[in-house]
């Protein structure tokens, strides 16, 4: 009786978990890189198995390979990518010195005027000292510190 209470439990999870990974789409990421005059970009597109690309996030590094920003889109199958964010980075001597977070408005079709700042600040010697974040309003030209 042991036996057979095992064997249909197996039997019942081994059913379950093909329905469950068949349900389940395959994410496939496709890569595209371009060497510019002013360093590289590189996109990656994220799609499930049968269904539209979803999202693409473009990396922008300059000449000494820095990060320089990544913006990330969302597919819309009547407007095609819509951008959704981005982050702008900055580097001193190599060293990351603030990254700046900024959402896309859809109402504005522009870049949101309110930004997150994170800055980095380090010793003489290029040690990591402190993080400060804070929240810019370039509309208002104000500084909220967090």
């Amino acid at each position: 009786m042991k036996t057979i209470i095992l064997f249909v439990t197996a039997l019942f999870l081994s059913a379950t978990i093909t329905t469950v990974s068949a349900k389940t789409p395959k994410r496939k990421k496709y890569v595209n890189t371009e060497i510019t005059e002013t360093g590289l970009v590189k996109e990656y597109l994220v799609q499930y198995e049968g269904y539209d690309p979803m999202l693409k996030y473009v990396y922008e590094y300059d000449t000494d390979n820095n990060k320089k920003n990544v913006t990330v889109y969302k597919w819309n199958g009547i407007s095609g990518w819509r951008a959704i964010h981005k982050y702008d980075y900055t580097f001193d001597g190599g060293r990351l010195e603030s990254i700046v977070y900024t959402k896309w408005s859809r109402k504005k079709e522009n870049w949101e005027k309110k930004s997150e700042i994170t800055t980095y600040q380090y010793d003489n010697n290029g040690n990591y000292l402190a993080m400060n974040k804070e929240i810019v309003d370039y509309s208002k030209n104000m500084t909220a510190k967090q």
